[in-house]
């Protein structure tokens, strides 16, 4: 029976673990022994939760779909339409 030896990507020693990196968006899978490890995690953080790296802290919200602002009309029909305005017919007789 042949048995599999994971070797240290960096140094070549005998690998302890392997880590997985995300680089440019992609996933890499690298080996490495102990002092690699303790190296690589030595300044390393954890992932914090809150906004994403790529969006921007000053950027005003978007507004959604409605009337603009200041608009005054507000009545709405019983299927949450505007109600049309009606125009007051004038007679003409003489």
């Amino acid at each position: 029976m042949e048995k599999l030896t994971l070797v240290c990507d960096l140094c070549g020693r005998p690998a302890v673990r392997s880590v997985t990196l995300k680089v440019d968006g992609r996933n890499r899978l690298i080996d490495l022994c102990d002092s690699d490890t303790r190296m690589l995690t030595k300044n390393s953080r954890a992932p914090r939760r809150g906004r994403k790296a790529a969006t921007v802290i000053g950027a005003p919200a978007r507004r959604g779909p409605g009337r603009p602002k200041g608009s005054k009309n507000t009545k709405k029909a019983a299927n949450g339409r505007r109600k049309k305005r009606r125009v007051a017919k004038t007679s003409a007789s003489a």
